[in-house]
């Protein structure tokens, strides 16, 4: 069986073409911090008091912007995000499901 194909039956066969193509595609860190970005700016249209805090976003593995002046800070290419435990970190964690999820670091 091929990677990100849909199969179907005993015997199982490939009917990826017919339900509209691979279930998933790739997708690039940049796309990947503009959806971040919209839900952040949705995030902050429903909870106004939260409208002045900085959020930074890393795009490359590893990047959580350390040193730097973030009440919370996400990276999108390995899905984590530095834990601060404060209750803007929380709303914004709540508010994100289902569709983004992000491991805590340290």
């Amino acid at each position: 069986m091929e990677e990100n194909r849909c199969y179907s039956g005993v015997p199982a066969v490939d009917v990826t073409d017919n339900v509209g193509g691979p279930m998933f595609r790739n997708v690039t860190a940049d796309e990947m911090r503009e959806d971040l970005e919209t839900r952040i700016a949705d995030f902050k249209s429903q909870f106004p008091e939260y409208k002045d805090c900085k959020i930074g976003i890393g795009t490359e593995s590893g990047d959580l912007l350390e040193g730097q002046d973030y009440d919370v800070v996400f990276n999108v290419a390995d899905r984590t995000y530095r834990k601060t435990g404060t209750e803007l970190e929380i709303q914004l964690m709540w508010h994100f499901l289902p569709k983004a999820k992000f491991l805590p670091v340290d």
